[in-house]
């Protein structure tokens, strides 16, 4: 029988196996890094179509099979790169989900926009590329999983409302977001102002809709009554200004 193995040399052999892993560890945190800081580099330089995994593994310093071993694809590492975005942005959206009397919208978008000013030069390399669509596009779907998570109901129709108002809302949030990022005409109080106004008016709307019971043909019915408010109101003011 081989001699039995002492406490002191298993704890040995242990340490040596820990102290590998974490060799291993850091080695493939350096590796991707370098792969990341080279596709960054690379994207500041040439459209994202001609940039080569020869060409990221040249300026990465590293050869073509170790860049295979991270990813399948240059999309793939792109996904990554969205992933990692993900991450840090699904927190703050769900800080935003519950549309309450206690929500603070100015805190929300203050938190929104730090992270958006702190990601600013990446996200516009990503945007001149054409890049962004697609993470704007999963961002949307996040807010829709997270919003519907909490607002949905029994009823099927008013659950396919809240969604069709989602797509809408989110969509247009975002689009208004991206564009004052970009201008700010307007300070941070005014847009906070100004979004949280668009997005809260129209929750509201529904959810009284939902509350009241209201169908296809009611919301059509009010709709058309408020419409002809407006035009009477209209033609009285014109009236009245002859």
């Amino acid at each position: 029988m081989g001699k039995k193995e002492t406490p002191q040399g298993a704890n040995v052999r242990s340490k040596e196996a820990a102290g590998k892993a974490e060799h291993t560890d850091r080695r493939v945190v350096r590796t991707k890094a370098a792969i990341l800081d080279a596709f960054w580099s690379l994207l500041e330089e040439r459209d994202y179509i001609r940039i080569t995994v020869s060409d990221l593994a040249d300026r990465a310093q590293i050869n073509r099979k170790t860049f295979y071993v991270y990813y399948n694809s240059m999309d793939d590492l792109v996904g990554e790169v969205e992933e990692m975005w993900m991450a840090e942005y699904e927190p703050i959206f769900r800080t935003a989900r519950g549309i309450t009397p206690g929500f603070e919208p100015y805190e929300f978008i203050q938190k929104l926009y730090r992270k958006i000013t702190q990601d600013y030069h990446k996200l516009s390399l990503f945007n001149h590329k054409g890049l962004l669509p697609h993470f704007i596009d999963k961002i949307k779907n996040l807010v829709i999983t997270i919003f519907l998570a909490e607002y949905r109901s029994e009823d099927e129709k008013q659950n396919a409302r809240l969604v069709l108002y989602l797509e809408y809302t989110a969509a247009g949030a975002l689009s208004m977001l991206t564009s004052w990022t970009q201008n700010k005409q307007l300070s941070l109080e005014e847009f906070t102002d100004f979004l949280s106004t668009f997005v809260l008016q129209g929750f509201a709307t529904l959810k009284s809709w939902e509350n009241a019971g209201c169908g296809h043909e009611s919301y059509l019915e009010e709709w058309s009554r408020a419409a002809g408010r407006r035009g009477t109101a209209g033609e009285g003011s014109e009236s009245s200004g002859k």
